[in-house]
């Protein structure tokens, strides 16, 4: 049934190794670490909400997904195959609540 969802090269499956592999590189280890700056630095503000760290958690996400498929034809595919997912948003909301329990913020 996924399959014919999202293409037999767009599975779940795969769209979730994509994320993974996405996260796991050198540059989306670097957006990540990026947005725990941020966040860190909206933590003594006290401007910081989980709904803030989700989304700032999300754009991350889609910036290393992005980064991560290449070609034009295929980053159209995939990219398209990845954000009708919501895949990335269950990533980014994983994330946020690492994040959260580790900076004790209140939700």
């Amino acid at each position: 049934m996924a399959e014919t969802q999202y293409g037999q090269r767009d599975t779940p499956a795969r769209i979730e190794a994509l994320i993974q592999a996405a996260l796991a590189s050198d540059h989306g280890r670097r957006k990540i670490a990026a947005a725990q700056a941020l966040l860190n630095g909206q933590i003594s503000s006290g401007k910081l909400s989980a709904e803030s760290v989700l989304e700032v958690f999300k754009h991350k996400v889609d910036i290393a997904v992005s980064n991560q498929i290449s070609g034009r034809c295929e980053f159209a595919v995939g990219f398209h195959a990845y954000a009708a997912s919501g895949l990335g948003t269950k990533a980014a909301r994983r994330l946020a609540e690492e994040f959260l329990s580790r900076a004790n913020v209140r939700r």
